[in-house]
């Protein structure tokens, strides 16, 4: 299932929409909006500013429930006190879109976020999980639509004594590689040859780079891919 759009200018949704952030031209009587400023909308969850990344696991929580079944550290309890998010709010998302066919929109409040590729590639996978399209605001990046360069890549680099860049086949897509297929990558402060791995284990839109050195800087980093 393709799950993720961009939102053309003159596009109109008609169906309910859950909107990350601040986009007062999306707003009408079919909205749900999470944005720390006040917006003209019936239905409003504030957050605290900066906490986009725990916001998003909330939401994805609710949205897919078991998604995060696997992630021993999950704390809702913690997230909702740090973004100012509770299990009201949260229940007040459940019953917007009860019995209702909705979409989620990403604004660049939350596609901006440091963070924001993290959240784009969660709510990626709850989308799919949950069978709800997910919209970006004014972003050229599509699943029904191939992608003209590579610019916007991530990685996460770690060491390991297999060199390789393993992803998923939504990466692959992205990426436009096959299987087994030669390349040379470059990210922050690092260049080398690898290999590709299609993995279909992988989900999302986050690749695994494996390196035979360790890696300095943070390790999810944007890479370019230099065929």
């Amino acid at each position: 299932m393709e799950c993720l759009f961009e939102i053309k200018k003159a596009q109109k949704i008609k169906n309910r929409k859950i909107i990350l952030g601040y986009a007062p031209h999306l707003i009408d009587e079919n909205s749900l909006v999470f944005s720390p400023l006040g917006v003209a909308c019936d239905y409003q969850i504030n957050y605290e500013v900066g906490s986009e990344e725990g916001v998003a696991m909330l939401l994805a929580h609710t949205l897919s429930p078991g998604i995060f079944n696997n992630l021993k550290d999950f704390d809702m309890g913690y997230l909702s006190a740090e973004s100012n998010v509770g299990e009201e709010e949260l229940e007040e998302v459940l019953n917007f879109i009860a019995n209702e066919s909705f979409c989620v929109i990403l604004t660049q409040d939350f596609l901006a976020h440091p963070l924001g590729y993290k959240i784009l590639s969660l709510l990626s996978t709850s989308s799919l999980l949950a069978h709800y399209p997910l919209f970006l605001q004014d972003q050229p990046l599509s699943y029904c639509q191939p992608l003209g360069e590579s610019n916007g890549m991530i990685a996460r680099i770690t060491q390991a004594q297999s060199c390789e860049l393993r992803g998923s086949s939504q990466f692959a897509l992205f990426s436009k590689l096959q299987h087994l297929e030669k390349i040379t990558l470059k990210a922050q402060d690092l260049q080398t040859q690898t290999t590709f791995i299609l993995d279909e284990s992988m989900k999302g839109v986050i690749a695994l780079l494996k390196i035979s050195t360790p890696y300095p800087h943070y390790p999810y980093q944007k890479i370019q891919i230099l065929k």
